[in-house]
């Protein structure tokens, strides 16, 4: 079913939060989850098994289970988003954001990923997303190619980089 619901100490309203699961034993599936809020609009689709941390495991330990993900998120709110993950501060806007990935939750093969910006600009990607299972240790090693992207965009969608403004030079 839909739940929605107001966070009280935080400028979040959720409008839909939806989803369809399955569990036998540790294999965990999650279809159709959707997320839509004031500014935000995510679907996702992910699986891991087993699903250790369900028996008693430690966070950590889910390193080499077996993980599929699929997101597509039409609009993807910097500021919705900070609020659970603050080191992504430096981003802005809404981009549009899809991503699909499988392989083990610690080093998790990024087979297509792309942000898509204003004025039909974007910047796909694929690449390895390492660490999950250990937070503190997230990395990202991943190639970009990009289309459409200007100065106006970069500092649009990327403030807190301090990016130099090149607009001026042809």
């Amino acid at each position: 079913k839909n739940m929605s619901f107001d966070e009280v100490n935080a400028p979040l309203k959720v409008h839909q939060l939806s989803l369809k699961a399955s569990r036998d034993h540790l294999d965990v599936q999650v279809k159709d989850l959707a997320l839509i809020t004031d500014l935000t609009n995510i679907k996702l689709d992910v699986g891991m098994n087993p699903l250790v941390v369900l028996d008693g495991q430690p966070f950590d330990s889910m390193r080499t289970t077996p993980t599929h993900l699929k997101l597509i998120a039409s609009n993807v709110s910097q500021q919705e988003l900070a609020q659970f993950f603050p080191d992504l501060d430096f981003l802005g806007g809404l981009p549009l954001l899809e991503i699909e990935a499988d392989g083990e939750f610690g080093k998790l093969n990024i087979k297509r990923g792309k942000l898509g910006f204003a004025q039909n600009s974007w910047i796909s990607f694929n690449g390895e997303v390492r660490n999950l299972h250990q937070p503190s240790k997230f990395y990202l090693d991943v190639s970009l190619q990009a289309k459409n992207i200007s100065d106006h965009t970069l500092h649009q969608y990327l403030p807190g980089l301090g990016l130099q403004d090149f607009s001026n030079f042809r």
